[in-house]
């Protein structure tokens, strides 16, 4: 959801951009029933603990869908049908749903970014036990690994520690993106008709100081946790390789290993795939972030080095940047929808406990109650 805030003449014609936000609602509602049947099945299976990144972004794709539903199609449906109640609502909350977008949208790489390092720090941990390294990285594991790993007696202190990343990860992202609320106003035009009339713009007197801080956001903070994604997506990739090859030369061993080893091969063979699991998963995920946001981090930079693609000479904006903007709203939409499509295709926790909460519902609506079983 880019804006663009600016000193030129507002147009008062936006037939345009509404013709472009049929296929980001449509987006968007998938993405908003399937993120919340995602928090249902993470919630009702109590698996929560262990995947409270996922939990978290779950969340965070789902306030982003209704959001965009919210500001976007609501406004496209009292304009369309001239409802005047419900074009005043939207539009005058539209500064606190910007706010609340920028906020969800701050959070979402933050927390992709902790979950990859998490799996990246859990591999690294893993070697370090199997390779008995030394030194500074083992006394690092010593310290961490009491909770980064997930045995029973670790898991109410990872679960713990997590939490509170999600946590600082919230108060940063409102710290770095809150100002909007206090900045923004909106805007209306006499000259306009009263369902083409409104606007959100900069307040005057914090124009050029916020101006100034939204440039240096979206110019280095973003370029930066950009590049720290692609880095940390080509490190899972990394170890995905190694982990896939590990376990090919761990199958073609165990054939060979005695009888009496078998059960600690199996253990550590399932640890090892659990966390093979989670790491493409973590991959995908990233990948697909990454995908997604490359036109939005396009956007920003053009803004900056390329205002002249932005705004034409009769004081509007460009036909083709205001394409892109849909385009870019629309794809980071999608990111969010595709999320649980990852998890089911990549993670076979998440998707056996998908299939229970389905079969279970299945069974409820044909009579059956499944909580009663023979003995």
């Amino acid at each position: 959801m880019n804006d663009t805030t600016n000193d030129t003449e507002i147009s008062c014609d936006t037939s345009y951009e509404m013709r472009y936000i049929s296929l980001g609602t449509a987006v968007s509602a998938i993405g908003l029933a399937l993120n919340t049947f995602l928090l249902y099945v993470l919630i009702s299976r109590n698996i929560v603990r262990t995947y409270p990144f996922q939990t978290f972004l779950a969340f965070l794709d789902a306030m982003l869908c209704s959001l965009y539903i919210y500001c976007f199609f609501f406004a496209y449906i009292a304009t369309m049908y001239r409802i005047e109640f419900l074009y005043t609502a939207v539009l005058d909350s539209n500064v606190v749903s910007l706010t609340m977008s920028k906020v969800v949208q701050a959070a979402i790489p933050y927390t992709i970014l902790a979950n990859s390092a998490d799996k990246v720090l859990l591999v690294m941990i893993r070697d370090a036990k199997n390779a008995r390294v030394q030194g500074c990285l083992d006394k690092f594991v010593r310290r961490s690994s009491n909770f980064l790993t997930c045995s029973r007696e670790d898991q109410r202190s990872a679960f713990t520690v997590r939490v509170r990343v999600c946590v600082i990860i919230l108060i940063s992202s409102i710290v770095l993106r809150g100002n909007t609320l206090f900045t923004h106003r909106m805007g209306q035009s006499e000259d306009c008709d009263f369902f083409q009339s409104k606007w959100i713009e900069m307040d005057s007197e914090y124009r050029e100081f916020w101006r100034a801080y939204e440039g240096f956001y979206n110019n280095y903070n973003t370029g930066i946790v950009f590049v720290m994604l692609l880095a940390l997506h080509a490190v899972l990739l990394r170890e995905l390789c190694r982990k896939t090859n590990r376990a090919k030369r761990s199958n073609q061993q165990q054939q060979e290993s005695l009888i009496s080893r078998m059960a600690a091969d199996q253990e550590r063979r399932e640890q090892n795939r659990k966390l093979r699991y989670a790491t493409r998963t973590a991959g995908w995920i990233l990948g697909t972030y990454l995908a997604c946001s490359a036109m939005n981090i396009a956007l920003l930079y053009t803004e900056t080095f390329y205002p002249e693609f932005v705004i034409d000479p009769d004081g509007n904006f460009n036909e083709y940047y205001v394409k892109a903007c849909d385009l870019a709203s629309t794809l980071v939409t999608l990111s969010s929808a595709v999320r649980i499509v990852l998890y089911y295709s990549f993670n076979p926790e998440i998707r056996h406990h998908i299939q229970s909460v389905i079969r279970r519902r299945k069974a409820c609506k044909d009579g059956f109650n499944p909580s009663v079983t023979a003995v």
